[in-house]
This record gives C-alpha cells, sequence and structure tokens, in this order.
C-alpha cells in the first residue's frame, strides 16, 4: 500500500466511520459510553 498523505488518510477515516455508521448503532464513543452505563 502506498504512503498516504494526511488528507487522504483524513478521507479514508471518513469512508470507513461512514460505513460503520450504516451497521448499526456506531457512534465515536458509543461502546465506552454504554460500558460507563453499565460499571456506574
Amino acid at each position: 500500500m502506498p504512503e498516504l498523505s494526511p488528507a487522504e488518510l483524513e478521507a479514508e477515516r471518513d469512508r470507513l466511520y461512514a460505513q460503520l455508521s450504516r451497521v448499526g448503532d456506531f457512534r465515536r464513543g458509543s461502546v465506552s459510553e454504554k460500558e460507563k452505563v453499565r460499571a456506574g
């Protein structure tokens, strides 16, 4: 894989987050927030 520029990496990250958001309740931090609720 060729080395990507920071802008290309950010675009890839955005694309991956968009894919993950389509699988259900996926938001940055959602897993850790749910763990806090269980622990609290």
